[in-house]
């Protein structure tokens, strides 16, 4: 019998929508698959020191990027040795967008330049129990990462879905590059995967009616 992939949600996200602006705290994942251990996202700048001390204790072999907005990918450059995997229309449209963040999206397209980046435009595996799925809408290229091999099927989802709130309603998300598109993988996602680990607050078990705020497994 194979052994189940060991994962733990090392950031929980955060959703706090203030009356004005806003404010990026993402999830970040740690899984580890037989002797790979992999990122899924790194966060904001808030957590940096967390994620380099983390980086220090446990080594990393590759990070997997949902999407290349700046709360989920601020400490890209503390993995500048290793593979980090992010689709190729995210790093297309970084120099399409031209609005009033266009300094933020300079910023990373420039961090990128100094990292080992593996593109990748469709679904595949990531390890041996750990497999691309596309998610587009929230952006072009957004993607999540199934984990096999658990008692329930498992989606580590990004802002594909970014709440329980969300997840119970899809309009209360307004914030997506294609509506059609993020309406079509909260859709997938909702109807195939019992546990969503979404990219701003606690694991959701879909068995249940209330958001679920178990510890998942520990290595």
């Amino acid at each position: 019998m194979q052994q189940m992939v060991t994962f733990k949600q090392v950031v929980k996200g955060l959703n706090i929508r203030p009356e004005i602006g806003f404010f990026g705290y993402s999830s970040v994942v740690l899984i580890k698959d037989g002797s790979e251990n992999i990122l899924f996202d790194t966060g904001g700048y808030g957590v940096r020191k967390f994620i380099s001390d983390l980086k220090d204790k446990v080594e990393i072999h590759k990070v997997f990027i949902s999407h290349l907005h700046f709360d989920h990918c601020a400490n890209l450059c503390l993995f500048s040795d290793i593979p980090v995997y992010v689709h190729k229309n995210e790093l297309s449209s970084l120099s399409a967008n031209k609005n009033l963040y266009n300094d933020i999206y300079e910023f990373v397209s420039s961090s990128l330049e100094k990292l080992n980046i593996v593109e990748f435009s469709q679904e595949d595996f990531l390890t041996e129990n750990t497999k691309i799925v596309l998610t587009p809408g929230h952006t072009h290229g957004h993607s999540s990462l199934e984990i096999l091999n658990q008692d329930k099927r498992t989606l580590i989802a990004g802002d594909a879905i970014e709440t329980f709130q969300e997840f119970l309603d899809p309009t209360y998300q307004t914030e997506y590059e294609n509506r059609d598109k993020y309406l079509q993988s909260f859709k997938h996602i909702k109807n195939n995967y019992p546990i969503i680990i979404p990219g701003h607050s606690s694991v959701i078990d879909t068995t249940k009616t209330f958001e679920n705020s178990f510890e998942l497994k520990i290595f």
